[in-house]
Order: structure tokens, then sequence, then C-alpha cells
């Protein structure tokens, strides 16, 4: 994705590259409701993989992390997937794995760790409540 950086990220406060602006675009594309139904199908299952590739790849690298199921659920309900998509979705988190895994290279485990939990935790700028920490 290109553009200018989202207010308010490490993007576009200098730092973190793509990790807050893509995950920042992918989740306002997907859950505004007005932009979520100009947007394709197609559009609408690639923005999910990304917010599973961020989420599943912070549940493994950042310690008590952990996916909130329900509330991914309910992301996957208001964009209209269903168990059709599950091959494509899976498809596109590999493809989605390279960009993650740069990106936390590039800013370190602390700083991709936080931003991420500041976009998806409890009160998510992005999708509040994606992603929980468990002690």
């Amino acid at each position: 994705m290109t553009g200018p950086a989202a207010p308010g990220t490490q993007a576009a406060r200098g730092g973190g590259g793509c990790v807050a602006h893509c995950l920042a675009v992918a989740f306002l594309s997907l859950c505004a409701t007005s932009t979520a139904l100009a947007q394709s199908h197609a559009e609408q299952v690639n923005v999910y993989a990304r917010v599973l590739s961020a989420i599943t790849f912070a549940e493994q690298a950042c310690p008590g992390f952990r996916a909130n199921t329900s509330q991914l659920a309910l992301i996957r309900t208001k964009a209209h997937i269903s168990d059709a998509d599950d091959g494509t979705i899976a498809d596109k988190m590999r493809d989605n794995t390279t960009s993650t895994t740069s990106a936390y290279s590039r800013v370190g485990q602390s700083a991709w760790c936080e931003e991420t939990y500041r976009q998806l935790g409890p009160r998510g700028t992005l999708a509040a409540d994606a992603l929980v920490k468990k002690p």
C-alpha cells in the first residue's frame, strides 16, 4: 500500500514503516461502513487476510498476545466473508508473511508489538478488542 501515513501512526512520525500505516489502511477500509460497502469482495478478503496475518504473527512474536476470536468473527461477518473464501485467505496470509516479518525486523519486537497492540488491543484505534494480552 502506498500513500501518506495515517495521522498519529509510527509511519507518520517517521518510524515503523508499514506496520502502522498498512494496518491503519486495512482496518479503516474494512471497518468503515460506507467504505466497506464500496469495496469489492476481493478487497475485503485481502484486508481480512492482512488482519489475520498481523494477529497470527503477534501471537507468536509478542509475549501473551492472543487473538480475540469473537471479534475476528464479527469482522469476518461484517465483511461478508464465507468459508468458500478460506483458501484464498490462506494464500494471501502466506503472501503477507514477508511484509509482516520485514516490518518486525525493521522496528524490533518492542515497537512492533506495542504499535500492533495499540491498534488492535482493547482500546484499539482500528479494531478494538481484536487482540488481547494475557498475563
